[in-house]
């Protein structure tokens, strides 16, 4: 089989990222998830060997399982349970690998975090972190200083997410403007964020390598968040599963994070016996995983600014940029209007390219934003990568 144009490119292939680079899937990280990440998607299109630190099951963490209804993760344990535990890598090897992304990092992980510093802070960083990062990562490096180490031909960066989804998946928006104080942010500034990824881009930069970097995927196209109307809604079905919703849900403009919120309410309401109150109000200061317009304004204005300065750094550069907003448009409108018995009893409940956690995209998910990839770096670099387009198997069981 001939190799596609622009293949010897990915000899050497880095990916520096998160959860979606890492292939986390469902809320959790297991090797059959790694396997269809889009990264290691985009190396079998180009013919290239990507080395993953592949992860045994039930997983680091252990991911959430369908049904929904059942509150359950791969492990066992309940989802309202925190659950860092990590199972370990599948196969012993020397760190690192191809695929250097690591689930949860911010650019500034990516910059500075190393397996020593957070073995250093057992407080600061979960159990699941304390396994991962040696999984992935030598003793001293960071994801940028690993991937340099690898003189890479070709390197991906996809970051970003992790600045904003800790205020997005709570609810609770509390602004910083630095890095280091982990415990006190959830939405990190975009002025600190453009910083943290120049410095990263002027170490790529001296690789020689080519380049590309993804942008980060505005909010309200994921599936996890519903208007509050949308709730009211399905506020009848919603109470044949024990689930009373709240009346200021009718007129309300916020937005619910229904992933997070509804299965945990559900199991609530089998293991007290009684109906769950659901509301749609925000309470200022709290968890509550509803986001006022404001909250998301906020959000949606940082990922712009993210964006816009990710865009600009690769027009200087002469890198691709890809741009992931219609990508994760079409999911969203793949995954059809919020229907909860769906949500609670289907396998696949926001429809075929969101996965379990209404966040992270299934295998389905993952090639279409390898053929995003591939479609940018095809145009930047004059490659012939592979695009599957809508001629790939999707091989889910449909809700609807």
């Amino acid at each position: 089989m001939t190799a596609p144009r622009g293949a010897d490119a990915f000899g050497r292939f880095a990916m520096i990222g998160g959860g979606f680079a890492m292939g986390m899937q469902s809320a959790g990280i297991v090797s059959p998830s790694q396997a269809t990440s889009w990264p290691a998607l985009v190396a079998a299109g180009a013919g290239a060997a990507f080395r993953q630190p592949l992860l045994r099951a039930p997983g680091c963490t252990a991911p959430l399982v369908a049904p929904l209804i059942l509150g359950r993760r791969l492990s066992g344990s309940l989802i309202s349970v925190v659950d860092s535990a990590c199972a370990g890598t599948v196969l012993a090897g020397t760190p690192p690998g191809d695929n250097l992304a690591i689930a949860g990092a911010t650019a500034w992980d990516a910059l500075y975090l190393t397996p020593k510093i957070v073995a250093a802070a057992p407080t600061t960083h979960s159990a699941a972190q304390r396994i991962l990062y040696p999984a992935v990562l030598a003793l001293t490096q960071s994801q940028v200083t690993a991937a340099l180490v690898k003189t890479p031909t070709f390197v991906a960066i996809e970051l970003g997410l992790a600045e904003v989804m800790r205020a997005a998946t709570t609810g609770h928006v509390v602004a910083g403007a630095a890095y280091e104080d982990s415990t006190a942010w959830t939405l990190m500034s975009a002025d600190a964020f453009k910083a943290a990824f120049d410095a990263i881009a002027d170490s790529v930069t001296k690789s020689g390598a080519k380049v590309a970097i993804m942008s980060v995927p505005p909010i309200t196209t994921f599936a996890a968040f519903r208007p509050a109307s949308a709730v009211w809604s399905a506020e009848a079905t919603l109470g044949t599963f024990g689930v009373s919703v709240s009346s200021d849900c009718a007129n309300s403009t916020n937005l619910v994070n229904v992933a997070g919120l509804v299965p945990a309410k559900v199991q609530l309401a089998i293991g007290n016996g009684i109906p769950e109150p659901l509301s749609c109000a925000d309470i200022p200061g709290a968890a509550d995983s509803v986001l006022t317009a404001s909250d998301v304004a906020a959000i949606e204005a940082t990922v712009g600014a993210m964006n816009a300065h990710l865009a600009q750094v690769a027009a200087a550069r002469g890198w691709a940029f890809v741009d992931l907003a219609g990508t994760f448009e079409r999911m969203r409108t793949d995954a059809g209007a919020y229907a909860p018995s769906a949500q609670l009893t289907c396998a696949s409940p926001y429809g075929a390219f969101f996965s379990l956690d209404g966040v992270h995209p299934t295998a389905a998910g993952s090639r279409l934003v390898a053929d995003a990839f591939a479609s940018a770096v095809n145009a930047t670099y004059g490659f012939a990568l592979p695009i599957a387009g809508d001629a790939f198997d999707i091989r889910v069981a449909l809700c609807q």
